[in-house]
């Protein structure tokens, strides 16, 4: 930890200022193997969406007396269904440099900000409108690249949270899977049998009738939460604004269904994404020339993916359709000769899908971790 005596201000964002919000972390993390950029373009404009149009985000940054930025964060106050409150001050896009007086700075200026849009506690990094997106501070796991959407951080990170007074919350758990022979042979028998009681058919998302598609993965995740969920189920404008943001990244095959033969009913799905992160930061987290160029070389050949959702209504959960659901992924994984295999994140109360995962073979590989402070 370095306690580089500089001086710096906190500043709000403004849209003059926010490519350098956007651009830091790279500069930051410039001569890391492991880093993977946000891409830009988008990030920019969500950015100026959230912060200047709706006004329901807001910027912070350290920026020292040349110009250069030492710390980030955004904000937002929102519903906490865990500390049951409508007035959790949320914070995400948290860098900063290793240095306590600057974290000290821009995290008070945090509290602050936060106390007066009304804010009783402090949570994060999550973002609402993005929830499985980069969530938590990365506490384990430095030694490997990060899938796509998820979190990778310097380990001084932790130091800076609870340096202010922030303590964990809960931690979220990613876990690797090593495709082995044995387990394609396990999950073959764990399939005849679930295929066998069920009287269910799994499929593939239909990109034509997305629509449906999306009701009945709403449907699905509203009748399995419960309590142990960090938030509420997205509305269905806010996961078809998703889909429409995540829809180059989709694979059908690796997305898929469960269904009643009978009626149609869906009963269970799982959602996993191809890992494009080291073509993102192959890219440079660019939709330049240069960046278009390998995105459309190399779009076609992950070598890795990651299941993002995983739910099964009540009646069906612990009867083997989570297993018929992944025989399902892992076909695909054979054809596609995919590497790596993680799922997560999975918060470390969901005793129930990460015990499965274990009893699988899966490896804990990260955990995430979620912070949270009384104002």
């Amino acid at each position: 930890m370095n306690n580089i005596q500089r001086e710096f201000q906190i500043t709000a964002v403004t849209k003059r200022n926010l490519p350098l919000f956007v651009d830091f972390p790279s500069k930051m993390y410039k001569d890391d193997p492991f880093y993977v950029p946000y891409m830009r373009n988008s990030t920019i404009a969500d950015l100026k969406r959230l912060i200047f149009i709706e006004k329901s985000y807001f910027g912070l940054m350290a920026v020292d007396n040349r110009g250069h930025v030492l710390a980030k964060i955004l904000l937002t106050v929102g519903k906490n269904k865990q500390l049951d409150t409508d007035h959790c001050g949320y914070f995400c896009m948290y860098d900063c440099v290793d240095d306590l007086s600057v974290s000290r700075a821009i995290l008070s200026a945090t509290e602050d900000s936060l106390q007066q849009m009304g804010a009783e506690y402090m949570c994060g990094p999550f973002t609402l409108y993005d929830p499985d997106n980069r969530r938590g501070v990365l506490v384990k796991g430095f030694d490997s690249s990060p899938m796509i959407f998820t979190s990778y951080n310097f380990p001084y990170y932790d130091n800076q949270l609870t340096d202010i007074g922030l303590i964990k919350q809960t931690d979220a758990y990613m876990y690797t899977v090593v495709l082995t022979d044995d387990k394609v042979r396990r999950l073959e028998r764990l399939r005849a049998f679930a295929e066998k009681r069920s009287g269910l058919k799994i499929e593939p998302v239909n990109f034509d009738n997305i629509e449906r598609d999306i009701l009945d993965l709403h449907e699905v995740m509203e009748s399995a939460s419960t309590h142990m969920n960090y938030q509420d189920v997205l509305s269905i404008d806010e996961m078809k604004k998703i889909f429409i943001q995540w829809k180059k990244m989709l694979v059908p095959e690796l997305i898929l269904f469960a269904r009643q033969r009978t009626d149609d009913r869906p009963v269970g799905f799982v959602l996993c994404l191809p890992d494009y992160f080291p073509l993102i930061r192959e890219m440079d987290g660019r939709m330049n020339i240069r960046g278009i160029i390998t995105y459309l070389r190399n779009k076609n050949r992950f070598t890795g993916i990651r299941g993002v959702l995983q739910y099964i209504i009540p009646e069906y959960q612990g009867s083997g359709l989570l297993a018929l659901l992944y025989a399902g992924i892992f076909d695909e994984v054979q054809k596609r000769e995919i590497r790596r295999i993680e799922l997560g994140t999975i918060l470390e109360n969901n005793v129930q899908s990460f015990s499965g995962i274990e009893n699988f073979g899966g490896t804990l590989e990260k955990i995430y971790r979620l912070y949270v402070k009384r104002l």
